[in-house]
This record gives structure tokens, sequence and C-alpha cells, in this order.
């Protein structure tokens, strides 16, 4: 910035100097760019730019589209994680309102206190999960904070599998679903 250059990149052999983690690498090699007077748009044109760049010069590939943008507070909501795997298509959903509306006790007591009844819909694992899979799900629910897990499985015969429909009314079982 002294020397009168507005921005400048580097390329930076990095170290961790903390725990690790099962997602990070003790070594990493990362790009650093300084800039001077700029806004967060700024900053992402240019990595954007940037990418695009190295993917077509060193890889043969050209990315035309711009680069899917997600806020850090819907990236939360419904993934619950601040770098989401977006593979899946597995959303997490907040059906407070409908299980407040519900005859089932535990909702209606947890949405009476304030607290949240969220959904998670894992397309086509109806046939994969079984008993001892849904347990341990509920058992890793639970390691983060969860009261509980309640469970709908429907078959690819379209054969529903849950305690829970017994607690709505028609309509509302078919908003859940």
């Amino acid at each position: 910035m002294v020397s009168g250059f507005d921005r400048y990149f580097q390329i930076a052999k990095c170290f961790r100097d903390e725990d690790l983690r099962a997602d990070r690498q003790p070594e990493f090699t990362q790009i650093d760019c300084e800039m001077s007077f700029v806004q967060q748009d700024d900053v992402i044109e240019l990595f954007e730019g940037m990418a695009k760049y190295l993917f077509k010069e060193l890889r043969g590939v050209e990315l035309t589209e711009p680069f899917q943008r997600m806020p850090w507070a819907d990236a939360m909501k419904y993934y619950g994680s601040d770098k989401p795997d977006l593979r899946f298509g597995m959303e997490i959903r907040d059906v407070t309102d409908l299980a407040a509306e519900c005859s089932f006790s535990v909702f209606r007591r947890v949405a009476d206190e304030g607290g949240k009844v969220r959904a998670l819909n894992c397309k086509g694992c109806a046939e994969k999960f079984t008993r001892t899979t849904i347990e341990t799900l509920t058992d890793h629910a639970l390691g983060y904070g969860a009261k509980g897990m309640a469970w709908i499985l429907i078959h690819d015969s379209g054969e529903v599998n849950s305690i829970l429909q017994k607690y709505f009314t028609k309509a509302q079982w078919q908003a859940l679903l």
C-alpha cells in the first residue's frame, strides 16, 4: 500500500498453531490479498474473477456462471454450518408453527417455551435407515443440543412409518410432508 499499489496478492505457505480438527490440515497454502478502500463485494468479485481465470488457464475449464453466494445467517439457518455441503439438498426447515398446532405434547411444549422444532428431509434414505441408524442419528443430534428426535419414514412404496402421524390432522400432516 505504501508503494502506491492499491492491492496485491501473495501465495503463502501456512502452518496452524492450533489444535487439529477433522476438516483442517496442519499445513496449507493460501492466496492472501491486501486491498485498500474496498467493500465486501469488491473482494468477492476479485477472487471470483481470479478463480475463473485460473480454472480456464490451468485446467481448460471455463466457468461462466456467477459463484453462488449465501449469507452466513442463511447457511446457519438452513444447514447448521458456516461451510454447508450443498450437494445433497438437505436443508433444515423450521416447522415450529406447524408443530405447535398438533396434539403431540412434546412439540407443543417446545413451541410454548420458545424453542424450535426443525425438520431435515433425508430424501431417498427410508430404505437405508435402520432403527440402529436412526438411534445413532438421534444420539448425534442430542450431542448438538437437541432435546430429542422424531422421525418419519416414507418408503418407496408410499407407506409411511411414524408414530407422529396420529398427532396431526390430515391437513397438518400434508403441510408437514
